[in-house]
C-alpha cells in the first residue's frame, strides 16, 4: 500500500490557508546589527571609564560590565527583530529574538571575534587581571582567578543573553505599532490577490492524487 500526497496549502473548512513565514530575516539581521553596535559602544565606554578615567570600581569588574553590555544589547536587538516584521504576535517575535542570538553566536564563532556575547569579558579578564594583580616581581599572581572569572562571565552572558533576546523578541512582537506603519489594501489590490488565489486553485497538479 502506497500513496503520494503533496499540496501547497492546508484546507480548513472551505477556504485554503497557507502558513505564514514566522522568521523575518531582514528584521533578524537588523536586530543583530543593532546588538553588535550597542555592544561595541558600551564596551568602549566601560574601557574608557575603567582605564582612561581610572575608575577602580569599573576597572576591577570590567568583565561583568562588558557582559552586562552584551546582555542589554541582545535584549534590544531581540526587541527590534520582534517589533519590525509585518507578522505580529509574541510567537513570531520570540522566534526572531532567538534567531538574533543564534546568528550573533554563529558569526562570532565563524569570524573569531571574542568580543561578541561576552567573549570580550573573558579576554579582558585574562589580560587585565594579569596586569592589575601583578606582584612585586612582576608575576601575574591573580591571573588564574581572573581567567576563571572571565570565562564564567562569558558563559553567563551567552545563557542569559539567550533568554533576554527571546524576551525582547516576544515583547517586540506583541507591542502595538502606529497605524501609519501598516499597508492599506485598496479594493483593486484585494481583487487582484483574490484572482491570483482563484487561478492557483484551478491549476491542475500532477502527483497529488491519493492512491491506496
Amino acid at each position: 500500500m502506497s500513496y503520494v500526497a503533496s499540496t501547497r496549502s492546508t484546507t480548513y473548512g472551505a477556504e485554503p490557508r497557507r502558513g505564514r513565514t514566522l522568521i523575518h530575516w531582514g528584521s533578524v539581521f537588523a536586530g543583530a546589527v543593532w546588538a553588535l553596535a550597542i555592544t561595541v559602544l558600551l564596551s568602549a565606554l566601560w574601557l574608557a571609564l575603567g582605564y582612561g578615567s581610572e575608575i577602580a570600581g569599573i576597572r576591577d569588574n570590567i568583565e561583568w560590565f562588558l557582559a552586562g553590555s552584551a546582555m542589554l544589547a541582545l535584549f534590544v536587538g531581540g526587541f527590534l527583530a520582534g517589533w519590525a516584521p509585518g507578522v505580529r504576535g509574541w510567537t513570531p517575535g520570540l522566534l526572531n529574538g532567538m534567531t538574533v542570538w543564534g546568528l550573533i553566536l554563529v558569526v562570532s564563532l565563524l569570524i573569531g571575534v571574542p568580543s561578541v556575547l561576552g567573549g570580550a569579558a573573558a579576554f579582558g579578564g585574562n589580560i587585565i587581571g594579569g596586569i592589575t594583580n601583578a606582584g612585586a616581581n612582576g608575576a601575574p599572581v591573580g591571573a588564574t582567578q581572573a581567567a576563571d572569572t572571565g570565562l564564567w562571565a562569558g558563559f553567563w552572558t551567552a545563557l542569559i543573553g539567550f533568554a533576554l533576546a527571546a524576551l525582547g523578541g516576544a515583547l517586540g512582537g506583541s507591542t502595538p505599532r502606529d497605524e501609519s506603519m501598516y499597508e492599506t489594501m485598496t479594493p483593486d489590490r484585494e481583487e487582484r490577490r483574490a484572482d491570483v488565489v482563484d487561478e492557483d486553485r484551478d491549476i491542475p497538479r500532477t502527483g497529488t492524487t491519493d492512491r491506496y
